[in-house]
């Protein structure tokens, strides 16, 4: 099978390596929801392993969210956001926020940059889907055992937004990838 599992010590790892000097990281979650306390828990290990601080951004409503980010901007360095239903409604003024206060944003879902974040990593679900198709071939009309495919886990990729990477160059040291959207 095809799995979209993304392991956010890539998100941590990429956040960090595009913003060395970081060492208090925000990190957006929903606590009302169970799959985004567990991200949460997965993004404090990682950033333990690399001896960064995580810093809890918490809500539940978007209002929550945004209040929260507000009130936060002056502990961080550098804030990171999983997937998440309630963070995405709001991502554009989530970007505005850290844009403003010279905070970099940086993504678990790489089509989400086109509202503002710095950068995305995360899977490219077109291409996920397209493997999910082989795989159906392979078993419909090749004939072979489901359990033979094995499980693969996507590529993340990666996306910088030129105009936020624009704007926060004066005021932050960053280490761009070198594709950018």
């Amino acid at each position: 099978g095809i799995s979209d599992f993304f392991d956010l010590a890539i998100l941590v790892d990429f956040a960090h390596n595009m913003v060395p000097a970081a060492k208090n990281i925000g990190v957006l979650y929903n606590p009302g929801s169970e799959v985004t306390q567990a991200e949460m828990q997965e993004i404090e290990r990682a950033c333990a392993a690399q001896k960064l601080t995580p810093v809890r951004i918490a809500g539940v409503t978007e209002s929550d969210i945004l209040g929260a980010l507000k009130s936060s901007v002056r502990k961080i360095d550098l804030c990171v956001a999983p997937t998440d239903n309630t963070i995405s409604s709001v991502m554009p003024a989530l970007a505005d926020i850290c844009k403003n206060t010279h905070i970099p944003l940086i993504v678990a879902d790489k089509t989400l940059v086109q509202a503002g974040p710095l950068a995305g990593i995360g899977m490219d679900y077109y291409q996920l889907g397209f493997n999910v198709g082989l795989g159906a071939v392979r078993v419909l009309l090749e004939g072979c055992e489901p359990q033979e495919i094995g499980i693969q886990n996507a590529e993340p990729e990666v996306a910088v937004n030129a105009a936020t990477a624009a704007a926060l160059t004066s005021f932050v040291q960053l280490h761009l990838p070198k594709e950018q959207n």
